[in-house]
């Protein structure tokens, strides 16, 4: 068994082994006085987005929504179409 791994074993017939006492975090190093965060080049501004038509934006939705409309229409006739023939 490695030596890492004796605090986790069990232990054998009756006997408690003590853990080991934790050593603490590992000693590091400080940073030399005239250390800087290392620079980047900058990137280039993003492009301008292209202008937005909002009335023609309006209008192509007003006509998904009218679209959306009639087909759920034409659905639910179908649907009392084949109810009432369902009934007779």
């Amino acid at each position: 068994m490695v030596s890492a791994d004796i605090p986790w074993s069990r232990p054998g017939d009756g006997e408690e082994t003590p853990p080991e006492a934790y050593p603490g975090p590992p000693q590091t190093v400080p940073a030399s006085p005239d250390w800087q965060v290392p620079v980047t080049e900058t990137t280039a501004l993003p492009r301008p987005l292209p202008a937005v038509d909002h009335d023609e934006l309006d209008l192509a939705e007003d006509n998904a929504a009218k679209v959306t409309y009639a087909v759920g229409l034409a659905a639910l006739g179908l649907l009392v179409i084949i109810a009432v023939f369902r009934l007779l």
